[in-house]
């Protein structure tokens, strides 16, 4: 299955490449402004939601895609910096699964709702753990820095390219590529962000407990695949207590 990420990267780069390599020349500029970096962050993100929209469709109850952009911009309202957009998408798939494109797009499945139960506070770490993604620069560092997306932006775009299975396949590697301390981070910063506008910071440890339950169920290998490239649930939880006692 590994050997197709390459694939996609090269098609996805296909249909997003000059943005990708101003996105990379501006984020590695030591004199590009702030204004310019959020810019480039977010004129290349939204080429890759155009791109993945076109195999991600959204949600069929618009009830729900409300109620998660609520909580969304809700957490959105309490960061510090209000310069980047955001967009909060509730989309159809198999599998759960939340990961955020460079530039302020986050995605969260039926399937991951469910898990949360439809908890707003569970879902507004959820969020906020994406945000964090976004804010600290995890999404688009890791864009820019990748050596197959360097090597598909060379190509000219063309029309639709990507075939469902590879874009599920990428978002897979999209959201297993941060490092187990990137991962931690975006939990701390999820954790104060949802307190800070009003959840339940131990809806975090809840449902942390939960998925560690159902990871061990052989019946769930899809949720057990989600999990895998975090850190341990139980260093995970343990980050949480710290935050939420200190």
């Amino acid at each position: 299955m590994m050997n197709e990420m390459p694939g996609f990267f090269y098609n996805l780069g296909r249909l997003v490449g000059p943005k990708i390599r101003k996105g990379k020349w501006v984020w590695n500029s030591l004199t590009a402004s702030e204004d310019e970096i959020l810019q480039a962050e977010y004129e290349t993100g939204r080429d890759m939601a155009a791109a993945m929209a076109q195999e991600l469709p959204p949600d069929r109850d618009p009830q729900a895609a409300r109620w998660v952009e609520e909580i969304g911009t809700r957490l959105a309202g309490r960061l510090t910096n209000r310069k980047r957009k955001w967009a909060f998408h509730l989309v159809s798939a198999d599998a759960p699964n939340a990961f955020a494109v460079p530039g302020g797009f986050i995605y969260v499945t039926r399937p991951l709702l469910e898990l949360c139960e439809h908890n707003p506070d569970e879902i507004a770490f959820v969020l906020g753990h994406e945000i964090g993604h976004v804010v600290r620069g995890h999404s688009f560092d890791r864009l820019v820095s990748s050596t197959l997306f360097n090597v598909a932006s060379r190509v000219t775009p063309v029309g639709r390219v990507l075939s469902p299975h590879m874009v599920g396949m990428g978002i897979k590697l999209m959201q297993s590529a941060y490092t187990q301390d990137q991962e931690l981070e975006a939990d701390s910063f999820g954790v104060r962000l949802a307190h800070s506008a009003g959840a339940d910071p131990r809806a975090a440890i809840r449902m942390m407990e939960r998925l560690q339950a159902t990871c061990g169920q052989d019946a769930l290998p899809e949720i057990f695949a989600y999990f895998a490239s975090h850190p341990p649930f139980a260093v995970r939880m343990a980050a949480m207590r710290k935050h939420i006692n200190a």
